[in-house]
């Protein structure tokens, strides 16, 4: 098993995020409004952290999946993949991903993991 989020290692292989919300959609819904950075010193200092948290995470680079049909994420904004540099997968047409846009289960995200087992179980041997 592999150990929790401390100096002896990531807690999880990795971290894959499905469908964030853009700077732009938090801007427009007050409710959430507070979870967007917007370009003050702080916010800077906000997004660092959020950053070094997503890489600290995970023994791999964390990995956004989203759609180019998001309404939650529309053409034109800032995405969170874009905010803090990761990479992307990017599912066509899929809406915001829900059971309403077709999606229930997401074999993708099991695959994106289990890509990265053979690392994990060579990380793991190492820590012993």
């Amino acid at each position: 098993m592999q150990p929790g989020p401390d100096a002896t290692g990531p807690a999880a292989a990795r971290v894959v995020l499905v469908a964030p919300p853009s700077d732009g959609f938090l801007e427009q819904t007050p409710e959430i409004a507070g979870f967007i950075a917007g370009g003050t010193d702080a916010d800077d200092d906000a997004r660092a952290g959020v950053a070094a948290a997503l890489a600290a995470a995970s023994l791999e680079a964390p990995i956004v999946v989203q759609s180019d049909a998001d309404p939650c994420s529309p053409a034109g904004t800032t995405s969170f993949a874009d905010a803090f540099e990761l990479d992307r997968v990017i599912v066509p047409g899929g809406g915001h991903l829900t059971i309403e846009d077709g999606f229930g289960p997401l074999p993708l995200v099991l695959d994106l993991v289990l890509e990265v087992e053979a690392t994990t179980a060579a990380w793991e041997t190492r820590a012993r």
